[in-house]
């Protein structure tokens, strides 16, 4: 949904938050507080993340469904996760409100299930559908 919404207004990419976040120098996913370290699959940038700058402690999906570390601050749409559907269905991508990663995480939690995971190269391809 996201991806074609963007290509309706002529972007290339989308860029989206994830429940991905740095809670100490330790990268985990938001649903379950889920060590990435835990997961088999990532799917980070090249040289991503490197914390430019020392605040970049949330995640986001975009160019080639790759991951970037980058400031919690800034409203973008946003991806969730709901539990009670399969296949595509279970992410949810969000254009409006542009939200920051802490909002987004408290929409997603409040509406949904919470942020999307990216547990593997599978649901990673479907997060931008």
């Amino acid at each position: 949904r996201l991806q074609k919404e963007a290509a309706s207004k002529g972007q290339a990419w989308v860029i989206a938050w994830v429940g991905l976040y740095n809670d100490f120098n330790s990268w985990r996913w938001s649903l379950n507080d889920l060590p990435l370290k835990n997961v088999p699959y990532t799917n980070w940038s090249t040289g991503e993340p490197d914390n430019a700058g020392g605040k970049e402690a949330c995640g986001i999906i975009g160019y080639y469904n790759s991951w970037w570390d980058v400031p919690c601050t800034q409203p973008r749409p946003f991806i969730c996760y709901n539990a009670s559907f399969s296949g595509a269905a279970r992410f949810i991508g969000m254009s409006s409100p542009y939200l920051n990663w802490p909002q987004a995480q408290n929409y997603c939690r409040t509406h949904h299930t919470d942020l999307a995971s990216s547990l593997n190269s599978s649901d990673n391809n479907m997060l931008l559908q």
